[in-house]
């Protein structure tokens, strides 16, 4: 007959201590939260949004002046954002 497993004492003598941790970070953690969420606090922040395609050239979008594919979702973020027309990348 196999005995059950037990761990030793030193580990059964660490497990309040790791609940009392656990219960500190949870504390603290909801407690920063609570006080991140004052109104003084909360600037408006910009809304930055990075699009990355795969095997698209500089004219395969109708903002860019191609009329072969409709890009109007594509058009409306331009519309009202930033475009970067100088990205340079090596050959890999």
């Amino acid at each position: 007959m196999k005995r059950p497993y037990l761990p030793s004492r030193s580990v059964r003598r660490s497990q309040p201590h790791l609940r009392v941790a656990i219960f500190w970070l949870l504390l603290t953690s909801a407690t920063h939260v609570l006080l991140s969420r004052s109104p003084a606090a909360a600037a408006p922040r910009p809304n930055i949004v990075v699009l990355v395609s795969d095997d698209a050239g500089y004219a395969d979008f109708s903002f860019q002046g191609s009329r072969q594919i409709a890009t109007p979702h594509l058009d409306a973020i331009r519309q009202g954002g930033v475009l970067c027309q100088a990205g340079y990348v090596t050959a890999s």
